[in-house]
């Protein structure tokens, strides 16, 4: 009980100092009128979980989470990923979940239904319809950390949602050979075009950094007959890395109301610059100043 109450204090003292940060890094970037500067484009949003009583960083609570999309509907539209193609010059949001929690069918997928926001969800297919927790979740409480069933993928396919590969096990794929790189592209995909019955034409790098991608990546997904692949690099999506580099922004538990729009309006466009070389150590720094916590 007693190291629960530990594990729990320091969760939520990493979410407030990095909310802090995020919230100087977009005064800063007002001040700098970023937001004046936008590059023209769409933004692609994803997400992870929306869950009560996940303790993660990379969860939002359902009710903030309804919260963040009704502000960003009054001000920004929403567009389906399968339009990317056409719409890669226009201004809008796209919204992307990653992984496959089940949170994501309870919480995310009723709520969107009511306010038509379309949206797709990244599968990490050999996980779909099992008990297993994901690699980052294994210790974790199972009922906060489940995964979809294949009967609840379905129905939100059936009325409209789009779905993706996320990988077959959610594995780093620079820590893996080509042929395990080919496994894990070409398997999911058959995965989940059996249960679904359609052709799966995107995909999400799991990890999803530069340097997690290897190059011969690319050629692998075209040759499986992916159209688009996503990153978790920050940016706005540019012709330059189209089709398969495409650049997404992450929304975690310390985003407020003030930093998400911040993010979507180019305030934010300061957090590219951790994707350099001096800001992947700055990163991997403040990653182990906060993990001591």
């Amino acid at each position: 009980m007693a190291e629960d109450k530990e594990k729990k204090m320091k969760y939520q003292l990493k979410t407030y100092l990095k909310r802090l940060m995020l919230t100087a890094f977009a005064c800063l970037g007002y001040l700098l009128f970023l937001h004046r500067k936008k590059e023209r484009g769409i933004r692609i949003i994803f997400y992870h979980s929306i869950n009560p009583a996940r303790e993660h960083e990379v969860n939002v609570a359902p009710g903030y989470f309804y919260l963040q999309m009704h502000a960003l509907q009054k001000k920004h539209r929403f567009y389906p990923l399968q339009a990317l193609p056409e719409m890669a010059d226009r201004e809008g949001i796209i919204l992307t979940f990653d992984d496959g929690y089940r949170d994501n069918y309870l919480y995310a997928f009723p709520s969107l239904s009511r306010r038509n926001i379309p949206f797709a969800v990244f599968l990490t297919a050999s996980y779909i319809g099992t008990s297993r927790l994901l690699p980052h979740d294994r210790g974790s409480d199972p009922e906060v950390n489940r995964l979809l069933t294949w009967e609840e993928v379905k129905e939100m396919a059936d009325k409209g949602v789009e779905f993706g590969s996320h990988g077959l096990n959610h594995l780093r794929f620079s820590r893996l050979s080509r042929e395990e790189i080919k496994r894990e592209i070409s398997l999911s995909k058959e995965i989940i075009e059996k249960h679904l019955g359609t052709p799966v034409k995107y995909f999400a790098y799991p990890y999803g950094k530069n340097e997690d991608i290897p190059p011969e990546t690319e050629k692998i997904l075209r040759h499986n007959g992916y159209l688009m692949a996503f990153t978790a690099q920050y940016g706005v999506v540019s012709r330059k890395d189209f089709p398969f580099s495409i650049k997404r922004i992450g929304v975690e538990a310390s985003d407020t109301l003030f930093t998400l729009e911040a993010k979507i309006n180019g305030a934010l466009d300061l957090l590219a610059l951790k994707e350099s070389y001096a800001g992947r150590i700055l990163r991997g720094l403040l990653n182990r100043i906060l993990g001591v916590l």
